[in-house]
């Protein structure tokens, strides 16, 4: 295979919910810190959408005025890590801003367009922050798993959400397996959403592989494609 695989990965509530209020409940911790740990067992990097990115990890001020007149030169910007530890983040028009090249003890790889502007390249050129395109006005995601393959050596991409992001893997047949940790809890809440949006339906196979029992009463299911 010329490109890197893909893992979903995600935790979600007894009906099928990424978000909501489940995630602050009693059980779910314990389920939290086995969905972390688990991570490095499914693949070699980890990866995220830019709205799950902006949530949690890409809050800096960034004064793109300072960027306006730096000159960018063409193509992919590569900065190798020796621990061989990514995070790609699929950042199509270019949202995320860091304040350094790593977060989580992972070095940041953004996964661009080519509708990014060039003040944005520059501002992750000086904070040494890696970053490749994959597509021109939307995102391919085929050819940035080769480009993960090939620059960086990855194997197993773990792609954990949003489901935007995992949608649009879903729907391009890049989706190699679906990992699930589930919470001993019921989330209710309509409006929440599931693990990928794709508005349609989508024909893979994912037969059941594994079942982990976790000591809380949640549980961890593995699914491979056929």
């Amino acid at each position: 295979m010329d490109r890197a695989k893909v893992i979903l990965h995600m935790m979600v509530s007894i009906d099928g919910k990424i978000e909501g209020y489940f995630a602050d409940a009693p059980l779910t911790g314990a389920c939290g810190d086995y969905y972390e740990e688990v991570i490095p067992k499914l693949g070699d990097a980890h990866g995220t959408g830019s709205y799950t990115a902006c949530l949690y990890m890409a809050q800096a001020d960034v004064d793109y005025d300072a960027f306006k007149d730096t000159p960018v030169e063409d193509g992919d910007f590569i900065v190798k890590n020796e621990e061989g530890k990514y995070l790609f983040v699929f950042d199509r028009h270019g949202k995320c801003n860091w304040d350094d090249a790593f977060s989580g003890g992972m070095q940041i790889v953004e996964v661009l367009t080519r509708t990014v502007r060039k003040e944005y390249l520059a501002y992750l050129r000086s904070k040494n922050i890696s970053y490749i395109f994959a597509g021109e006005n939307d995102l391919e995601p085929e050819h940035s798993l080769e480009k993960m393959k090939a620059y960086f050596g990855i194997h197993t991409l773990v792609l954990c959400g949003g489901a935007t992001i995992n949608g649009v893997f879903l729907k391009a047949g890049m989706v190699d397996g679906i990992s699930e940790v589930i919470v001993p809890h019921v989330e209710g809440n309509h409006d929440q959403k599931g693990i990928a949006e794709t508005n349609v339906f989508v024909p893979d196979s994912f037969p059941l592989k594994k079942v982990t029992q976790l000591p809380n009463g949640g549980v961890h299911l593995v699914f491979e494609k056929k």
